[in-house]
């Protein structure tokens, strides 16, 4: 394999317009710690820092071959960081605007109705029977992000795995307790209730 490491950044650039892997693979050896530690100071959680710098990678690669008319590099690759963090973050704003207003609907409009408090009873009834059945390490990994509010990075430190190993038992026992619910019914106001209760990343 031929060595990069005296190349300049508009040389492997150069090469990477004609999709050269290895030239690619030189460019993230480079850029990829810069880029993560850049992208880290704006959203300040490493699991997704690590995934927005991934993606940052993967769509340098994708449109290596509509980069003709980029003449530097290193502001090309940070112009692709910056924009994908902001819009990381842009989606992390919606979701929380969107739980805080359904928080605010049901406490308005809701609880009070004997009905939906009964529904709101059976659904946490329901979430922690389905809680009681996850795998062990789901299971604690769900207790600590639901119940004590830590994050990735906390739960990893607390368990002594990675944070992405967090997020994926997380993402798991999510969708262990969405199917269980779909499946009883009532779907749509327990769906709502459920990320109401349970909705904190």
């Amino acid at each position: 394999m031929q060595d990069f490491h005296s190349y300049t950044n508009e040389q492997l650039f150069d090469l990477l317009k004609r999709s050269d892997e290895n030239a690619f693979a030189e460019i993230f050896a480079r850029f990829d710690r810069r880029i993560f530690s850049f992208i880290l100071k704006m959203i300040k959680d490493h699991s997704i820092a690590s995934d927005v710098t991934q993606e940052v990678f993967i769509r340098i690669w994708l449109k290596r071959e509509q980069l003709a008319e980029v003449r530097n590099m290193e502001a090309y690759i940070f112009t692709i960081a910056t924009n994908l963090t902001l819009n990381q973050i842009k989606k992390r704003l919606r979701e929380q605007q969107i739980r805080q207003e359904l928080c605010a609907g049901w406490q308005h409009n809701t609880i009070s109705n004997a009905d939906d408090l009964l529904l709101l009873h059976d659904c946490q009834t329901l979430v922690s029977k389905v809680v009681e059945c996850l795998p062990p390490q789901q299971k604690r990994i769900y207790r600590l992000s639901r119940e004590e509010g830590l994050n990735y990075d906390e739960i990893a430190q607390r368990v002594q795995i990675s944070p992405n190993t967090v997020r994926n038992h997380l993402v798991k026992a999510l969708q262990t307790i969405r199917g269980f619910i779909e499946k009883k019914g009532q779907i749509l106001r327990l769906f709502m209730l459920f990320f109401y209760l349970h909705g904190k990343n």
